[in-house]
């Protein structure tokens, strides 16, 4: 009964999902070319406008587009950092196995999403985390380590 029931829910958030995509793309498009300022930092400052001084308003009123990380990023960096920390670092076997558990099911949720945002006209999808780290290897260690992966 349990397993039907996590069943129904994936279902309804497929659902969802395909409801909100088709919404989305269903919105006016206005042919305006904006600057794109990307705004990083530490998560606080990224996320919540008193911490940032309402950099977002600010940035949308001279006429940019605030680009800001969304919070599944964010989570899929943490599960991330944790296999980081264990394959070259001194990290622990359980936390690398929760942040692999982690990515996996952030990226189970995602998987549909991104299949039916594939069909939105104009946009662009980023590529996966696993893929730029990949190609950024050589200096990924570094800049996580760091706190400065930029997500």
């Amino acid at each position: 009964m349990q397993v039907s029931l996590k069943r129904r829910q994936s279902q309804r958030i497929q659902s969802l999902i395909g409801q909100i995509v088709t919404d989305f793309d269903n919105l006016p498009l206005k042919d305006v070319d904006k600057p794109k300022v990307g705004i990083v930092g530490e998560i606080l400052v990224k996320f919540h406008p008193g911490a940032n001084n309402d950099l977002v308003e600010y940035l949308e009123s001279e006429g940019c587009e605030a680009v800001v990380p969304d919070f599944a990023d964010f989570m899929l960096y943490c599960g991330y950092n944790s296999v980081v920390k264990y394959e070259e670092l001194s990290g622990t076997y359980k936390s690398m196995v929760g942040g692999n558990l982690l990515i996996r099911y952030i990226e189970h949720y995602r998987k549909e999403m991104k299949l039916r945002l594939k069909t939105v006209r104009g946009l662009r999808l980023l590529r996966p985390l696993n893929i730029w780290l990949t190609r950024l290897q050589r200096c990924s260690l570094f800049v996580i380590k760091q706190g400065r992966a930029g997500f």
